[in-house]
């Protein structure tokens, strides 16, 4: 079954991303590609409720779209 296109959320482009602080989020190649548009925000370490947003959103893209499987155990099988 095709996913669901997500309709936009806002009606002006987010200044800002909120990330948790796993290593990918460190990437130049990811930084080079986001940060001349937005400001990545690292999410303080050890407080759950910092990221109730993301995971908010998360849940609600995955609703929209159909469960999100992704084996991340290796960077081999990762997509890209």
């Amino acid at each position: 079954m095709p996913a669901k296109k997500v309709p936009d959320s806002w009606d002006v482009e987010p200044e800002a991303l909120l990330h948790d602080n796993k290593p990918i989020h460190n990437d130049q190649q990811l930084r080079k590609a986001i940060e001349p548009e937005m400001t990545m925000i690292r999410a303080t370490p050890n407080r759950p409720e910092n990221k109730a947003v993301i995971e908010g959103e998360f849940g609600k893209f995955e609703q929209a779209v159909a469960n999100i499987n992704l084996d991340d155990s290796t960077s081999e099988k990762l997509p890209g």
